[in-house]
């Protein structure tokens, strides 16, 4: 059941993210346009080799933060924007948030790592059943952290060309 519910949240996950750079795509695809009606003497592969230079191997990105969680560690967040990126991460213990920013930080990819917010989730109380005098406790604690990292743009690119 585990399993199945952490393929659930990597589904999700991926589905996200195939959105977001759908989302990137549609707006590379505009800003392209709009140059093309601005200079009509650019040619259409002149064009192609400027969007390809444009794309970036965001997927590369995504790779390292996943590869870099500790077990018990979700990535619920993520956003790429101009060279930073913002992730939401979710982690069972405060030594797994001290392990995952030590894991960033000797990441060649990114140059930057900050934690910018720790918040708990706290313990949920269950009502027992009548005339038992226990408390059945449902959620662990959950430690949701925020990061902002900076991108090594020469190392994305390095990785990115061996992609192709």
């Amino acid at each position: 059941m585990t399993k199945n519910l952490l393929a659930k949240q990597d589904l999700e996950f991926a589905e996200h993210c195939l959105e977001q750079m759908e989302q990137e795509k549609v707006v590379l695809e505009e800003r392209l346009a709009k140059m093309e009606e601005e200079e009509r003497t650019i040619t259409l592969q002149e064009a192609v080799d400027f969007v390809e230079r444009l794309t970036l191997p965001t997927s590369v990105i995504i790779e390292e933060l996943l590869e870099l969680l500790p077990e018990q560690s979700h990535l619920t967040y993520y956003s790429f924007s101009s060279g930073a990126v913002d992730i939401e991460v979710e982690f069972e213990s405060l030594n797994r948030v001290a392990e995952y920013v030590a894991n960033l930080d000797h990441s060649e990819l990114f140059n930057d790592v900050k934690l910018d917010v720790i918040s708990t989730q706290q313990l949920e109380e269950m009502e027992s059943r009548e005339g038992d005098n226990s408390v059945i406790f449902s959620i662990l604690p959950r430690y949701s952290v925020d990061f902002s990292l900076q991108v090594n743009m020469r190392e994305l690119a390095v990785r990115g060309d061996g992609d192709e």
